[in-house]
């Protein structure tokens, strides 16, 4: 249906990659993305999620670094991707990152930093983060 479409906006777009995306199928997403007429910032954190999914965070991290506009679902994306993928330090560095850039974090984010640092067994740092939980209100 896509392929015999008159019209392709990038609704079509966004939806046929979700639909490869949802399948895990790395291939055709890329194949895809890389011929989308726009891609958006929905698109491209789709693709950072799929990459996170299946292991493949140096190609997540080329495409954030790419991204010519990112906002707080995106950045804070990274973070659990490296967390998940065993990249404690660099989920760490993304975190610090983020808090500089001032953007705000959730629990997942804040699940994900608290992880890395027992991982490497940095207790000053999740000290920190802690007061910072309890500063920001998301003690519970």
């Amino acid at each position: 249906m896509f392929d015999k479409s008159p019209v392709l906006d990038s609704v079509s777009w966004n939806l046929i990659l979700v639909g490869y995306i949802q399948v895990d199928d790395v291939e055709e997403a890329i194949q895809l993305f890389g011929q989308m007429p726009e891609k958006n910032t929905i698109a491209s954190k789709s693709i950072i999620a799929l990459f996170c999914r299946t292991g493949c965070v140096e190609d997540a991290c080329r495409l954030f670094n790419e991204m010519p506009s990112r906002d707080v679902v995106t950045w804070t994306a990274m973070i659990p991707c490296y967390e998940k993928n065993e990249k404690f330090s660099e989920a760490l560095e993304m975190f610090v990152r983020t808090h500089r850039e001032g953007i705000s974090m959730d629990e997942i984010v804040i699940i994900s930093v608290i992880s890395a640092c027992a991982n490497l067994v940095v207790a000053k740092m999740g000290e920190l983060i802690h007061g910072l939980i309890i500063r920001i209100g998301l003690e519970t």
